[in-house]
């Protein structure tokens, strides 16, 4: 991956100690650029209230969440949620 990368000129090598061992990984200016372009890991109010809960009440969503997606499989025949037609 790191090949492929440098390839692209987005990171950069550097040896470092006596014996060159040491690798050091640099972002280049491009690798810059495309990392503040990336987008960011999902914030905000239900992050943090899930983040919050206890584990028993994680468990209990993930399984009423499932049962909630099968019944939304079975009744719409596996497919999405049909939306209204204007």
């Amino acid at each position: 991956m790191l090949d492929k990368l440098e390839k692209k000129m987005l990171v950069r090598r550097e040896r470092a100690g006596l014996d060159k061992r040491v690798v050091r990984l640099y972002l280049t200016s491009a690798g810059i650029e495309l990392l503040a372009t990336a987008p960011r890991p999902a914030q905000g109010p239900l992050t943090d209230a899930l983040a919050g809960l206890p584990d028993v009440s994680l468990r209990w969503l993930v399984v009423e969440l499932g049962r909630l997606i099968d019944a939304l499989k079975v009744e719409h025949g596996g497919g999405a949620v049909p939306t209204t037609q204007s």
